[in-house]
Protein backbone atom coordinates (compact mmCIF):
# COMPACT_ATOMS: atom_id res chain seq x y z
CA UNK A 1 0.00 0.00 0.00
CA UNK A 2 1.53 3.35 -0.79
CA UNK A 3 0.29 4.22 2.46
CA UNK A 4 3.27 3.04 4.81
CA UNK A 5 2.06 4.86 7.86
CA UNK A 6 -1.80 5.90 6.89
CA UNK A 7 -2.15 8.69 9.76
CA UNK A 8 0.85 10.57 8.81
CA UNK A 9 0.15 10.54 5.55
CA UNK A 10 -3.78 11.02 5.12
CA UNK A 11 -3.27 13.90 8.20
CA UNK A 12 -0.42 16.11 4.98
CA UNK A 13 -2.99 14.64 2.26
CA UNK A 14 -6.17 15.54 3.60
CA UNK A 15 -5.13 18.67 5.79
CA UNK A 16 -5.60 20.82 2.90
CA UNK A 17 -9.07 19.69 1.69
CA UNK A 18 -12.33 18.46 3.04
CA UNK A 19 -12.11 15.74 -0.29
CA UNK A 20 -10.11 12.88 -0.12
CA UNK A 21 -9.99 10.56 -3.22
CA UNK A 22 -8.17 7.03 -2.72
CA UNK A 23 -7.00 5.05 -5.63
CA UNK A 24 -7.19 1.23 -4.34
CA UNK A 25 -4.84 -0.82 -6.76
CA UNK A 26 -3.90 -4.56 -6.22
CA UNK A 27 -0.59 -3.94 -5.01
CA UNK A 28 -2.04 -1.91 -2.20
CA UNK A 29 -2.78 -5.11 -0.39
CA UNK A 30 1.47 -5.89 -0.82
CA UNK A 31 2.18 -3.56 2.37
CA UNK A 32 -0.38 -5.77 4.58
CA UNK A 33 1.66 -8.78 3.57
CA UNK A 34 4.86 -6.96 4.38
CA UNK A 35 3.22 -6.26 7.74
CA UNK A 36 2.66 -9.76 8.65
CA UNK A 37 6.14 -11.13 7.38
CA UNK A 38 5.43 -12.91 4.31
CA UNK A 39 7.37 -10.19 1.98
CA UNK A 40 9.11 -13.50 0.14
CA UNK A 41 5.93 -14.16 -1.33
CA UNK A 42 5.62 -10.95 -3.53
CA UNK A 43 6.28 -11.88 -6.91
CA UNK A 44 8.02 -8.55 -7.71
CA UNK A 45 11.85 -7.71 -6.92
CA UNK A 46 11.00 -4.14 -5.73
CA UNK A 47 14.60 -3.09 -5.98
CA UNK A 48 15.10 -4.47 -9.33
CA UNK A 49 12.06 -2.86 -10.54
CA UNK A 50 11.95 0.61 -9.05
CA UNK A 51 15.68 0.59 -10.70
CA UNK A 52 13.67 0.12 -14.09
CA UNK A 53 11.39 2.04 -13.62
CA UNK A 54 13.76 4.98 -13.05
CA UNK A 55 14.74 4.84 -16.72
CA UNK A 56 13.68 8.37 -18.06
CA UNK A 57 11.92 6.55 -20.92
CA UNK A 58 9.60 4.70 -18.43
CA UNK A 59 9.45 7.27 -16.20
CA UNK A 60 8.49 10.27 -18.98
CA UNK A 61 6.97 8.45 -21.68
CA UNK A 62 3.41 6.83 -21.14
CA UNK A 63 3.57 4.98 -24.16
CA UNK A 64 6.78 3.33 -23.51
CA UNK A 65 5.59 3.27 -19.39
CA UNK A 66 2.51 1.03 -21.10
CA UNK A 67 4.00 -1.25 -22.70
CA UNK A 68 6.74 -1.97 -20.47
CA UNK A 69 3.94 -3.16 -18.13
CA UNK A 70 2.53 -5.22 -20.57
CA UNK A 71 5.75 -8.28 -20.54
CA UNK A 72 5.49 -9.25 -16.91
CA UNK A 73 7.76 -11.82 -18.05
CA UNK A 74 10.41 -9.98 -17.30
CA UNK A 75 10.14 -8.44 -13.89
CA UNK A 76 7.68 -11.18 -12.08
CA UNK A 77 8.62 -14.25 -10.52
CA UNK A 78 5.44 -16.47 -12.31
CA UNK A 79 6.33 -19.40 -9.74
CA UNK A 80 5.35 -16.36 -6.30
CA UNK A 81 2.47 -14.64 -8.23
CA UNK A 82 0.63 -18.07 -7.51
CA UNK A 83 1.15 -18.07 -3.88
CA UNK A 84 0.58 -14.55 -3.66
CA UNK A 85 -2.48 -14.55 -5.65
CA UNK A 86 -3.91 -17.34 -2.96
CA UNK A 87 -2.74 -14.39 -0.15
CA UNK A 88 -6.20 -12.82 -0.76
CA UNK A 89 -8.22 -15.64 -0.41
CA UNK A 90 -6.39 -15.82 3.37
CA UNK A 91 -9.47 -14.58 5.52
CA UNK A 92 -6.57 -13.81 8.12
CA UNK A 93 -4.69 -11.40 5.92
CA UNK A 94 -8.02 -10.10 4.72
CA UNK A 95 -8.86 -9.25 7.82
CA UNK A 96 -5.41 -7.74 9.14
CA UNK A 97 -5.87 -5.63 5.37
CA UNK A 98 -9.34 -4.09 6.10
CA UNK A 99 -8.54 -2.74 9.50
CA UNK A 100 -5.84 -1.16 7.59
CA UNK A 101 -8.39 0.27 5.22
CA UNK A 102 -10.51 0.88 8.55
CA UNK A 103 -7.73 3.47 9.58
CA UNK A 104 -8.69 5.34 6.46
CA UNK A 105 -11.79 5.10 6.58
CA UNK A 106 -11.61 6.30 10.45
CA UNK A 107 -9.07 9.39 9.84
CA UNK A 108 -11.20 10.82 7.51
CA UNK A 109 -14.30 10.48 9.26
CA UNK A 110 -12.88 11.56 12.51
CA UNK A 111 -11.45 14.99 10.80
CA UNK A 112 -14.55 15.49 8.62
CA UNK A 113 -13.11 14.55 5.58
CA UNK A 114 -15.88 12.99 2.44
CA UNK A 115 -13.83 9.73 1.53
CA UNK A 116 -14.16 8.77 -2.35
CA UNK A 117 -12.67 5.44 -3.32
CA UNK A 118 -11.62 4.21 -6.73
CA UNK A 119 -11.01 0.81 -7.03
CA UNK A 120 -8.87 0.02 -10.20
CA UNK A 121 -8.64 -3.46 -11.89
CA UNK A 122 -5.44 -5.46 -13.04
CA UNK A 123 -6.16 -3.93 -16.89
CA UNK A 124 -5.23 -6.89 -18.48
CA UNK A 125 -8.03 -9.48 -16.65
CA UNK A 126 -10.41 -7.67 -15.42
CA UNK A 127 -13.09 -10.46 -14.60
CA UNK A 128 -10.16 -12.15 -13.01
CA UNK A 129 -9.62 -8.88 -11.31
CA UNK A 130 -13.26 -8.63 -10.37
CA UNK A 131 -13.17 -11.51 -8.91
CA UNK A 132 -10.12 -11.67 -7.17
CA UNK A 133 -10.30 -8.25 -5.07
CA UNK A 134 -12.40 -5.39 -6.68
CA UNK A 135 -15.78 -6.70 -6.04
CA UNK A 136 -14.72 -7.42 -2.02
CA UNK A 137 -13.01 -4.19 -1.50
CA UNK A 138 -15.89 -2.25 -3.12
CA UNK A 139 -18.42 -4.07 -0.99
CA UNK A 140 -16.00 -3.16 2.33
CA UNK A 141 -15.70 0.35 1.76
CA UNK A 142 -19.78 0.98 0.87
CA UNK A 143 -20.28 -0.71 3.53
CA UNK A 144 -18.75 1.29 5.46
CA UNK A 145 -20.80 4.07 3.95
CA UNK A 146 -18.10 5.49 1.68
CA UNK A 147 -18.74 6.25 -1.94
CA UNK A 148 -17.09 3.81 -3.92
CA UNK A 149 -16.48 4.24 -7.89
CA UNK A 150 -15.47 0.62 -9.09
CA UNK A 151 -13.43 1.43 -12.74
CA UNK A 152 -14.14 -2.08 -13.64
CA UNK A 153 -17.64 -1.08 -14.58
CA UNK A 154 -16.54 2.12 -16.61
CA UNK A 155 -13.61 0.04 -18.79
CA UNK A 156 -16.51 -2.88 -19.40
CA UNK A 157 -18.77 -0.19 -20.84
CA UNK A 158 -16.21 1.45 -22.63
CA UNK A 159 -14.73 -1.07 -24.44
CA UNK A 160 -18.74 -2.66 -24.88
CA UNK A 161 -19.65 1.04 -26.44
CA UNK A 162 -15.92 0.71 -28.77
CA UNK A 163 -16.96 -2.88 -30.05
CA UNK A 164 -20.31 -1.95 -30.71
CA UNK A 165 -19.27 1.49 -32.49
CA UNK A 166 -16.63 -0.45 -34.29
CA UNK A 167 -19.16 -3.57 -35.24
Amino acid sequence: MVLKNNSIILKKIASTSDIVVYQYYMNDFDETIKKIGKEDMLPLDEDKLNTILKNPLLSFSYIANTIFWMFPKYWIDFDKYEKYLALWKSETIMSEHKKELQEIIDYCSSNKKTLYVLVFPELTNIEFSNTLYVDEICNFFALQGVKVLNVSKIIKNALLICWLSIG
